[in-house]
């Protein structure tokens, strides 16, 4: 929805969008109308937004992220990145390299997704999502993935319990 767009069909009626990206799908395109009038007949020119800061999502397995980062370091690009690593091999390391490759180059990372892991972290090899868990569920699995041993996942479960119902009052004050 952040994106310009005509009301109805129609070439005069718009919302006119952000004029900046409100996150990475968003990375092209951005405008503003300017409407000029003729008595009563409006025309409308979409002016281009220059972009300030480039966003560039980078995803794939390792051996492309890697050639894209050392592309983009080659061309002195600087964008914010968003890296979705699909690869096979599960990489507990990712950010690590990650930041290896983007250190002094002026590009900046704001977003890294795993998909490995978080297949990991759910323990299926079905198409189980996030989405389709509850929170308590997808931490019970994490406490898995990574081997926290028993002693120690009680006070964990507290803390998180403690954590979640802190975030559910604060939604409901909102309201």
């Amino acid at each position: 929805l952040h994106i310009p767009q005509k009301l109805g069909g129609s070439d005069t009626r718009r919302y006119s969008g952000s004029p900046l990206p409100m996150n990475f799908g968003e990375r092209t395109g951005k405008s503003v109308c300017l409407v000029d009038f003729t008595g009563r007949k409006a025309a409308v020119r979409c002016l281009p937004v220059p972009c300030f800061q480039a966003l560039e999502r980078v995803e794939g397995d390792w051996g492309r992220i890697e050639s894209r980062l050392k592309a983009l370091a080659g061309a002195d690009a600087k964008p914010w990145l968003e890296i979705v690593y699909t690869g096979a091999e599960v990489m507990s390391d990712l950010r690590d390299r990650l930041e290896k490759l983007v250190d002094g180059t002026g590009m900046e990372l704001i977003r890294v997704k795993n998909a490995r892991l978080i297949e990991r972290a759910l323990h299926r090899e079905d198409a189980d999502s996030l989405d389709a868990l509850d929170v308590h569920e997808v931490f019970e699995r994490c406490l898995a993935a990574h081997e926290v041993p028993e002693e120690q996942r009680p006070e964990l479960r507290r803390a998180y319990q403690e954590t979640v119902a802190s975030l559910l009052e604060a939604d409901a004050r909102a309201e």
